[in-house]
């Protein structure tokens, strides 16, 4: 009876908020000595008569607030943790309410302390889906490679490539810009920038116009902390790790009312244990050596520092002026040992021989980054940027190589020498115009020049006896790449009634110059193409959407690609690169479904592009020999083929309670490629999938515990099969001195199972390898956090919020 009563109670007061005609309140909440935007703050309202519940929401990246209720009379609040809360005295709200700015004063009581929140795990928005890294155990004390791998749909392998949707042609960029961060080498420098440094990551599938068509596989674009609270404030953290794993990391804010100084810094020394075998049997029986065994051992140490710092001036309430200088400079010791042995086809062993590198590596980066930036009115979306990057980049190699004969005496055959200088330089400049219109309509327009010039001297020396030196005039060459882009883009978005559209063009034209000095080899190559954008969303529900997107990309081969020069690593498999590949293109289509309540959050999508003239690495015989006589195996990338690539994803939250959560996510896709090269067919269909859990409970004493499980299933391409991978990661953390500190122990690859393992097939020759880059990892965190708190739980519906009036501005 009791239960009767309750549920009657609840259906009515449900009938007459119903019957309550809608009212429509706005605001804008910013911080009173700096007009910063104040996201999240929350604004609730109280009906005075008692009868109806507390309702309310929180303000979005501008600090906007808009939301219908029914009319009535309300007492008005608003909070933002940290801030003393303004409550407007009761007062009738009907039609529209415009409450204007509403400002907020830091609350002196609290000593100027910052309650740093765990933000919601996802947000999905028109063009991207933003995942706060914040809850993230397993990452603190890692890197930005790390932080990535743990990302929906990301992957990363374990040669620390990124892969979108298994698209290896991802786009990576820093709050929203190309970024020196990401380095020449993305794969190496991600490995070396801190964690604790990235708020969250926008992962955006269906691009729109506003950003580069390069990146066929889609964008990352890495969002770094930046404090907004008034004062002085930051964090600090210190790991230690076996195998050698020691970070320092710092991320400290001043802000006054006109001024703001911000550093985000730290500093590395660490060591990577990993190992590699390769069984090559061979199928001509001219050959007197049958089968080939390779066990290769990495040792790689790497110290290094990289720091992000910045001002910035607020010249007037409207107009800012910000200057970031970020630095990095690295060195990396790689030693590594390949021992090979020779069989016959009766598998007697004919002889053995060890080869070694000791490589060592310097590498730095100086990235000078101005923008400016003009709001036409208060608190309005009216506004115009520019950013201008300056970037120069550096890397020095000295590679030994010394090869011995192990068996069946030992003896020294030769060494070589690798000596190579990299020098980039590369200058952007981006403007950005956004124009609200009427009827929740807005037009942008904006434009980037790109000038990137990448300098090679690559120098190969030999010996036959250890001791004196000559170049290789055959190995050693000059390359320089030069690549000049010039964009412009504009876009259109609006909203009527449920829908949200937006639709863009984007011209870019791309003028490239390749010269390999020494060779005599040149390439030039010049092209302009428009790539259209289109994104549709549909409100179903106040929980339930649906969106449509479309766009063209393009991938321009560069780096390791384009680079002719052989690894040196085996004597018999080099890679090479191919400075003669041309762009590949792909038209891209996903449809996408959300749907939230409170505790659960399930989004679904699928997905179909169709590229051209794509790259793909094969393998093949040179035709040349070792002075054993063995074949040298030679991977290349060429444009070989035609792809279509379609699939779908899954992906949930579900906050089971307020100790237990857990998040997932599963892809599934199939790439059917047809091509030939040289008279040989490389056509092949192949599908795969990958999935990725994390949960996350909380322990008796606040213990918070985490784990994640990843696993890749197998693939296929003409001449490689892949198999399934395995990895688990767990982490423990505990708040100390009043939540001023967290303690955090994390396991990287508990399984110590994290390997690549396939077997290649050709006409010659049948490979089966294994490759691991680092061996499992543990690491002991500590991050102390002075005038800022950690708030566990802020207030809000704490699920994902998809935002329709997004028009694509990150």
């Amino acid at each position: 009876m009791k239960h009767l009563f309750c549920l009657l109670a609840l259906l009515t007061v449900s009938l007459v908020w119903a019957q309550r005609p809608d009212a429509t309140v706005k605001a804008t909440v910013t911080d009173a000595a700096s007009g910063v935007p104040l996201e999240y703050a929350t604004v609730s309202f109280q009906d005075t008569t008692g009868k109806l519940p507390l309702n309310g929401g929180i303000t979005d990246e501008q600090g906007m607030f808009s939301q219908k209720i029914p009319a009535g009379n309300y007492i008005i609040a608003i909070e933002y943790i940290g801030y003393k809360t303004i409550t407007l005295p009761a007062r009738n709200v009907s039609g529209v309410v415009d409450l204007g700015t509403v400002t907020l004063k830091v609350d002196g009581e609290l000593d100027e302390v910052v309650i740093v929140a765990e933000r919601t795990e996802v947000e999905i928005k028109l063009d991207k889906r933003i995942y706060n890294v914040g809850k993230d155990l397993t990452v603190r004390g890692g890197t930005a490679s790390d932080v990535l791998a743990n990302i929906p749909s990301v992957t990363v392998d374990v040669d620390g490539t990124v892969a979108l949707r298994g698209n290896q042609n991802v786009r990576i960029l820093v709050n929203g810009k190309p970024s020196g961060i990401t380095g020449v080498d993305p794969a190496t420098a991600l490995r070396s920038f801190p964690a604790d440094a990235i708020e969250r990551v926008e992962v955006i599938t269906a691009p729109s116009a506003r950003y580069d068509a390069e990146g066929q596989g889609g964008i990352l674009n890495i969002i770094l902390r930046r404090e907004k609270t008034l004062g002085l404030n930051g964090n600090i953290a210190l790991s230690a790790g076996d195998p050698r794993n020691y970070r320092a990391t710092a991320n400290i804010n001043l802000r006054s009312d006109n001024f703001t100084v911000f550093a985000i810094g730290g500093y590395q020394d660490t060591k990577t244990l990993g190992n590699a075998q390769f069984d090559n049997n061979f199928f001509d029986p001219s050959l007197t050596t049958q089968f080939r065994g390779e066990d290769r051992r990495y040792d790689r140490s790497r110290k290094g520092w990289n720091s992000n710092t910045g001002i910035e001036w607020l010249i007037d309430k409207n107009t800012s002026l910000t200057y970031t200088l970020f630095l990095r400079d690295n060195e990396g010791i790689n030693d590594t040992r390949n021992q090979a042995f020779d069989f016959d086809i009766n598998s007697d062993l004919l002889d053995g021989e060890l080869r070694t590198e000791d490589e060592i590596r310097d590498r730095g980066t100086v990235q000078h980054q101005l923008d400016w930036e003009k709001q036409f009115g208060e608190d309005s979306d009216h506004r115009l940027s520019f950013t201008f990057q300056l970037e120069n980049s550096y890397s020095n190699e000295d590679n030994d190589i010394t090869e011995f004969t192990t068996v069946p005496v030992e003896t020294f055959r030769e060494a070589e020498r690798e000596r190579r200088v990299d020098d980039q330089r590369e200058i952007r400049l981006q403007g950005d115009y956004v124009l609200p219109m009427k009827n929740d309509t807005q037009f942008e327009a904006g434009f980037r020049l790109d000038f990137e010039n990448n300098n090679t001297d690559y120098r190969f020396l030999e010996s036959m006896d250890g001791i004196d030196f000559a170049l290789n005039t055959d190995q050693s060459n000059v390359f320089d790449f030069d690549q000049k882009v010039y964009a412009a883009y504009a876009q259109y978005g609006t909203k009527f009634n449920k829908i949200s559209m937006l639709a863009g063009l984007r011209m870019e034209s791309s003028d490239i110059n390749i010269q390999v000095i020494g060779a005599g080899l040149q390439f030039d190559k010049r092209y302009t193409d428009l790539f259209p954008t289109l994104n549709l969303g549909y409100a179903i529900t106040d929980r339930q959407d649906i969106t449509l997107g479309y766009n063209r990309r393009i991938r321009r081969p560069r780096g390791r690609f384009i680079n002719p020069f052989q690894s040196r690593s085996s004597e018999t498999n080099i890679f090479q690169g191919n400075p003669d590949l041309d762009p590949s293109y792909s038209n891209q289509v996903e449809v996408s479904y959300l749907k939230r309540d409170r505790v659960f959050t399930f989004g679904a999508s699928v997905y179909f592009s169709r590229s051209t003239q794509n790259v793909n690495t094969i393998r093949e015989d040179t035709g040349l020999t070792t002075e054993q006589g063995l074949p040298i195996i030679r991977s290349t990338p060429v444009n070989l083929s035609k792809q279509d690539r379609y699939g779908s994803e899954l992906t949930y939250f579900w906050n089971a309670s307020k100790k237990f959560r857990v998040n997932g996510s599963f892809n599934v896709f199939r790439a059917i490629t047809v091509g030939s090269f040289e008279d040989q067919v490389f056509d092949a269909e192949n599908t795969s999938w990958f999935t990725r859990i994390a949960a996350k409970y909380t322990l008796p004493l606040n213990i918070d515990f985490q784990t994640t499980a990843f696993y890749s299933g197998p693939s296929e391409t003409a001449q490689t099969v892949t198999e399934g991978l395995l990895s688990i990661n767990l982490a423990f953390a505990k708040d100390l001195f009043k939540d001023n500190a967290t303690l955090t122990l994390n396991v990287s690859d508990l399984l110590n199972s994290r390997k690549r393992r396939s077997q290649t097939t050709t006409e010659t020759f049948f490979q089966d390898s294994t490759f691991q880059w680092r061996e499992r990892q543990i690491t002991a965190t500590f991050t102390y956090r002075f005038k800022q708190k950690k708030q566990r739980q802020r207030r809000g519906d704490g699920d994902g919020d998809f935002d329709d009036g997004d028009f694509g501005t990150p």
